[in-house]
């Protein structure tokens, strides 16, 4: 099923269709992460799903921040780990993706864990309230 999705997300993609390819490279991207919490074993082309989610994302100009939070959502729904997630990331964004032809410039928040960021964001909207 992963592979059919992911398929038909690059079709639409192709087609200049990105926002409707979105969400299903993003659940794409959630069956290999929850492949990864039942089997303990990391699907071998996980880092290849998430850094097309990432240049799809690039494409539709998501900010890093939203980005960070869809793919969280489905960690969350896999029940795969925060470190299993972060290390998965950290792997991705060392691969230096280049977005689409885009370069994905990251600025020294953005190198931070996705863990990292979240409590950077909430401690920015406690001292806000």
């Amino acid at each position: 099923m992963a592979t059919q999705l992911n398929n038909l997300a690059l079709l639409l993609q192709e087609t200049n269709r990105p926002s409707e390819a979105e969400p299903l490279m993003r659940r794409h991207v959630g069956i290999f992460f929850l492949f990864l919490t039942n089997s303990d074993h990391r699907y071998p082309h996980t880092l290849d799903a998430v850094e097309n989610y990432l240049r799809l994302a690039c494409e539709l100009k998501l900010p890093y921040s939203e980005i960070l939070a869809r793919l969280d959502a489905e960690r969350e729904k896999a029940g795969l780990s925060e470190e299993a997630f972060e290390e998965i990331w950290a792997e991705v964004l060392a691969g230096d993706p280049d977005c689409g032809g885009l370069a994905f410039s990251r600025t020294p928040a953005q190198t931070r864990t996705p863990k990292q960021q979240r409590q950077a964001l909430s401690r920015k909207i406690l001292s806000s309230v």
